[in-house]
């Protein structure tokens, strides 16, 4: 987990979310914590989750053409997101357009 205090930012250059100083983000980046996504949710402090998708493919085993709609690496990604709804907590990720 993460004390975040500024804009959490991708490439260095584009804020994806402001976080205060006081909250708790969680980076999801492994199988096993997309597995135990809402008990780590529900620890006290934690107030919402990222999800690492590069880690998690690595993390798996998995190559770029292992990820995308239908895969084990789109449902790790799936299930996090909605352990954050099921808690109540915001959950986000990005993705980058395969060629």
């Amino acid at each position: 987990m993460v004390n975040c205090f500024r804009a959490v930012q991708l490439g260095g250059a584009v804020p994806m979310a402001r976080v205060p100083w006081n909250d708790t983000i969680w980076i999801q980046r492994t199988l096993d914590a997309a597995e135990r996504a809402e008990e780590i949710l529900a620890v006290e402090g934690v107030s919402g989750c990222f999800i690492g998708p590069n880690d998690l493919t690595l993390s798996m085993g998995l190559g770029l053409k292992d990820t995308g709609p239908g895969t084990r690496h789109e449902e790790a990604i799936r299930r996090t997101l909605e352990a954050a709804g099921k808690t109540g907590l915001p959950g986000s990720t990005v993705s980058v357009p395969q060629s």
